[in-house]
């Protein structure tokens, strides 16, 4: 929300460019490359997450400790 359509679409064309997305019809569409990378993303942003609760020490807010868990179990495939 707020992001101005035409940013939106460079970063789109950006994307096609790098051979990441693909289609027009129906809007962009993953490619395999896209699908490799965006896993990947997700694999990395999981690891951060279970890193993070992993850290007992840290002095983080209960609410922050609660969205942390229900992130990470989003990210692995869990429902909500």
């Amino acid at each position: 929300d707020g992001v101005p359509p035409e940013r939106i679409a460079a970063v789109v064309d950006e994307l096609r460019r790098r051979g990441l997305v693909a289609g027009e019809d129906r809007g962009p569409t993953l490619t395999p490359a896209g699908q490799d990378l965006a896993r990947r993303a997700v694999v990395a942003r999981r690891e951060l997450l279970t890193e993070a609760l992993a850290d007992d020490s840290a002095d983080r807010n209960p609410v922050v400790d609660d969205l942390l868990r229900r992130l990470a179990r989003e990210l692995a495939g869990e429902r909500p």
